[in-house]
């Protein structure tokens, strides 16, 4: 049968420069393919290895669990890259260089929720959310399969009791009551902070 690639699974930091830009086309819904390489370097950063990538699409961006209670740790995005093909090159040649995009490091446990009409000032905790490529057409995933909307998995939060009244009144609402329209629903936002809590990173 067909030759299938395993995805290159990519932990980084809050995305910045290039690498944020195909993020976002990637959750706005846009499949961009790009080329790519894994470099394996020596002491020296001289190749010992490339392991090049053709074709290759964002297929899932696991955005990192978030604690207030988990002090310094840090905050990693994962990004899973699907290529159309791969192929070893060797290494050898010069020191490596590349301009690298300046990334915005931050603590899991810096974060705040935002929900209009709710209080979410004790949100203690958001699990990881997944943002999945779907396709239209069985296969692989790649090539004669179309790519279809992107699959977000459920936002879940874990509030203090103190702080959960709104959210009792939202579900008594929204399920209880039957007031599920359109006209209903709300829009979270989570906020990444830097490490004085005020300051934004990113959204």
């Amino acid at each position: 049968g067909n030759v299938l690639y395993d995805d290159s699974v990519v932990a980084s930091p809050f995305p910045a420069g290039p690498l944020a830009t195909w993020v976002a086309a990637f959750l706005a819904g846009k499949a961009l393919e790009r080329d790519g390489a894994v470099i394996l370097l020596d002491l020296n950063r001289k190749p010992l290895r490339r392991l090049e990538w053709l074709g290759g699409a964002i297929f899932s961006i696991a955005f990192p669990a978030l604690d207030a209670g988990v002090g310094k740790q840090a905050g990693r995005f994962t990004s899973a890259i699907r290529p159309t093909t791969t192929r070893d090159v060797g290494g050898g040649g010069q020191q490596f260089t590349s301009p690298q995009a300046k990334t915005k490091a931050w603590n899991a446990g810096n974060f705040a929720m935002s929900i209009p009409g709710i209080d979410c000032t004790r949100v203690m905790r958001v699990e990881p959310v997944v943002v999945t490529q779907t396709y239209l057409a069985p296969g692989s995933g790649r090539g004669a399969a179309m790519p279809g909307p992107v699959a977000v998995s459920d936002l879940v939060v874990t509030v203090g009791q103190s702080g959960v009244s709104d959210f009792v009144r939202w579900i008594e609402d929204f399920v209880a009551a039957g007031n599920s329209s359109k006209i209903h629903e709300k829009a979270a936002t989570i906020h990444y902070l830097a490490p004085n809590l005020r300051d934004e990173i990113g959204s």
